[in-house]
C-alpha cells in the first residue's frame, strides 16, 4: 500500500511529512520519561503503580501538547498544523497505551499485534483516498491518525473494567513511585530521544539545507532501506526486551538468547539488505516509478547502512534490558555529535547523498561503542554471530559481483524479471557461502528455529 501511496504523491509531500515528524519527536514529552518502562521493571501491577502509571502519562500528554503549542509558532502553517495533530495524538496513544503495556508485560505479544495489524490495514483506506483525491501530505497525516485512534479504541475497549473504575485508580496516585518510575525512565526516555536523533537529524540536515523534495527522496530510499530492519524490530525488539529482562540473573541463558538472535538476524536481515543495495535502481523504477529514480543512489547507501542497524539495535536492547539505559546515552551522544560534526558539512556539499554517507559513519562508531559496552560491563560479547555476518557479506558481494562479469546480462525489457534474478541471486550467494563455510552450525540452528515454529 506505502508502494501505491509513493506512486500517487510527490517527493515534497513526503518531505514535509518527514520534516514534519522531526518536530513531533522533538517536543513530544512521553517518549522522554518513559514511564512504562519504569513500570515494567519494577515489576508491580497494584492499584497504586497503575494509577501513578496513568495519572503520568495524563500529565506528560498535556505538557507535550503545551510545548507544540509553542514550538509550532515558529513553523510554517502546513508544518505547525501537522505537528498539532500528531502531537495530540501521540498523548492519547500514551494514555490509552496502558492496556498495551499490560499486554506486553504479561508477554501476549500475539494479542498486540493482531491489533496492530488491523489497524495500520484500516488506516490505509482514508490514505489511499486522500492521495488519490488530491490531498497530498494530508493522505498521510490521515493514515497516522487513523492507525493511531483504531489502536487506542481497541485497546480501550479490551481493558474496558480498567477504564470504567479508572477513578479508583488515580486516587491511588502514589509520589515515591512515580519519581521511582520517572528515575528509571527518565534516563532511558533520554536514552531513546537522542536515539532518535541519530535516525532524524538527518531529515532536518537534508530538509533545511537541501529542501523538502530533496528530503522526500531521501526518506523514500530511507524506509525502503529499512524494510529487513522493520521486519525484526517488529517480531524481535518487544520479545527481546522482556526475554532479556526476565534472564538477566541468568548469564548462560542470557548469552545463549542474545547469540541465537544476533545470528537470526545476520542470517535473515543481512542478504535483504544485500538484495536492497543489488536491486536498488531497477527496483526503485519498478516500485515507485521514474520519477523516484534520485532515491535509488540514496537506497544502495542505505541498505548498507542498515545491514548492520539492526545487529546495533539489538545490542542496546540488550543493554537496556538489564538496566543500564544510561550506558545507551553516552553511545547515543557519540553518534549525533558525529552526525553533526560529519553530516552538516557532506550535506552542504553533496546533498542528500553526502548525508547517507554520513549516517553510515555514525552508525558504525555508535555500533562499536555498544558492543564495547556489553563487553565491558556485562561480560557478553557477541563477535562470533557478528563476525559471520561481516564475512559472509564480503564474500556474497564479491562472489555475486565477480560472478555478473562471467553471466551474460540482464534482460533490460524486463525489469521485474531483472529485480528477480538480481534479488534471488544475491540471497542464494549468502546462503550458499553460509552452507559451504559452517554446514553443520547453520543446519543445526535452521532445525531448532523450525522445531520452534512447529511447537508453537
Amino acid at each position: 500500500i506505502n508502494i501505491v501511496l509513493t506512486r500517487l504523491l510527490a517527493p515534497e509531500d513526503y518531505g514535509v511529512f518527514a520534516l514534519a515528524w522531526f518536530y513531533v519527536n522533538l517536543f513530544l514529552l512521553q517518549p522522554k520519561l518513559a514511564i512504562g518502562y519504569g513500570f515494567i521493571q519494577q515489576q508491580d501491577s497494584s492499584d497504586r503503580a497503575l494509577g501513578t502509571l496513568v495519572g503520568l502519562e495524563i500529565l506528560s500528554a498535556l505538557a507535550s501538547l503545551l510545548i507544540a503549542g509553542i514550538g509550532a509558532f515558529f513553523l510554517p502553517a502546513t508544518t505547525a498544523w501537522i505537528v498539532l495533530i500528531l502531537v495530540a495524538l501521540s498523548g492519547i496513544q500514551g494514555i490509552t497505551g496502558v492496556g498495551s503495556i499490560l499486554l506486553d508485560k504479561s508477554l501476549r505479544f500475539d494479542v498486540t499485534s493482531r491489533i496492530n495489524v488491523i489497524a495500520l490495514t484500516l488506516s490505509y483506506v482514508p490514505a489511499i483516498y486522500l492521495a488519490w483525491a488530491g490531498y497530498g501530505v494530508w493522505s498521510l497525516v490521515a493514515q497516522v491518525l487513523t492507525n493511531g485512534l483504531i489502536g487506542a479504541v481497541t485497546v480501550v475497549w479490551l481493558y474496558r473494567d480498567f477504564w470504567r473504575n479508572v477513578g479508583r485508580y488515580l486516587r491511588a496516585w502514589h509520589l515515591p513511585t512515580a519519581i521511582g518510575f520517572i528515575r528509571f525512565g527518565l534516563t532511558m526516555g533520554i536514552s531513546g530521544f537522542v536515539g532518535g536523533l541519530t535516525t532524524s537529524l538527518d531529515n532536518f540536515f537534508i530538509g533545511t539545507l537541501a529542501g523538502t523534495n530533496a528530503l522526500g527522496f531521501y526518506d523514500r530510499a530511507y524506509r525502503m532501506a529499512q524494510w529487513p530492519g522493520l521486519l525484526f524490530n517488529s517480531i524481535l525488539s518487544r520479545a527481546a526486551y522482556f526475554t532479556y529482562a526476565r534472564l538477566q540473573d541468568d548469564p548462560v541463558r542470557l548469552e545463549k538468547s542474545a547469540s541465537m538472535i544476533f545470528w537470526a538476524i545476520g542470517m535473515l536481515g543481512a542478504p535483504l539488505a544485500l538484495a536492497l543495495f543489488a536491486a536498488a535502481p531497477d527496483l526503485i523504477v519498478l516500485l515507485y516509478g521514474e520519477r523516484w529514480q534520485e532515491s535509488a543512489p540514496l537506497l544502495r547507501v542505505l541498505a548498507l547502512v542498515f545491514l548492520a542497524r539492526p545487529l546495533s539495535e539489538n545490542a542496546a536492547t540488550l543493554v537496556i534490558a538489564l538496566g543500564k539505559p544510561g550506558l545507551i546515552l553516552r553511545s547515543s551522544i557519540i553518534v549525533i555529535i558525529v552526525l553533526a560534526i560529519v553530516g552538516l558539512p557532506l550535506t552542504l556539499l553533496y546533498g542528500a547523498i553526502g548525508t547517507s554517507v554520513a549516517v553510515g559513519v555514525a552508525s558504525l562508531i555508535g555500533f562499536a561503542v555498544v558492543l564495547h559496552t556489553l563487553s565491558q560491563h556485562f561480560g557478553i560479547s557477541p563477535r562470533g554471530p557478528l563476525a559471520q555476518t561481516l564475512i559472509l557479506t564480503g564474500l556474497t558481494l564479491v562472489i555475486y559481483y565477480g560472478g555478473r562479469f562471467l553471466l551474460p546480462p540482464l534482460p533490460e525489457s524486463a525489469p521485474a524479471l531483472r529485480v528477480l534474478l538480481q534479488m534471488g541471486g544475491v540471497v542464494a550467494t549468502y546462503y550458499g557461502v553460509a552452507l559451504l563455510l559452517q554446514p553443520r552450525d547453520t543446519l543445526d540452528r535452521l532445525r531448532y528455529v523450525g522445531r520452534l515454529v512447529a511447537h508453537r
